[in-house]
């Protein structure tokens, strides 16, 4: 699977595709969609996949939404259940406890899946807005592959990696 950051939410309320970018171009960050197929996603409460980029000279990157409400369940609880067990095996700490009750609360997950070759710094930037608005709205951590989970100012809840 390609590097990836996933927002882990304890709502399941998630904002519309159409709000999600609207809250990110207040923070400057005017992103546009990639994938001209999604634009019947715009409007839609349960949106599941779609594909942006910060920049037109910027690779896109792929935001998909997994929750039980948008038919991604299965999607869903193979993510929990390998961070679950990623988690077990380490050894005991707040950072454990907080994230694995935070598992155990997830109501939905969006994972945003870097291309390949990488993102230029406005798609860098762009999806660290994008986990901000998400983690507010959705009363979670980000994940960070090679990394960790993080709260919503940064900091390092548990070291994964």
């Amino acid at each position: 699977m390609a590097f990836c950051h996933r927002v882990f939410s304890r709502q399941s309320a998630l904002p519309t595709l159409s709000e999600l970018l609207l809250a990110l171009r207040r923070r400057g960050h005017a992103l546009e969609l990639a994938d001209h197929t999604a634009v019947t996603a715009l409007s839609e409460s349960f949106w599941t996949r779609v594909q942006l980029r910060a920049a037109p000279q910027e690779a896109a990157f792929v935001v998909e939404r997994l929750q039980h409400e948008v038919g991604t369940a299965a999607a869903l609880a193979e993510e929990l259940a390998d961070f679950r067990d990623d988690v077990a095996e380490l050894a005991p700490s707040d950072g454990r406890e907080v994230v694995g009750n935070l598992l155990e609360e997830t109501r939905a997950v969006v994972r945003v899946a870097f291309p390949a070759e990488g993102l230029g710094p406005k798609g860098e930037e762009a999806v660290e807005a994008l986990c901000d608005v998400l983690i507010e709205q959705g009363d979670g951590l980000v994940q960070r592959d090679g990394a960790g989970f993080f709260d919503e100012d940064g900091d390092e809840v548990l070291a994964l990696g």
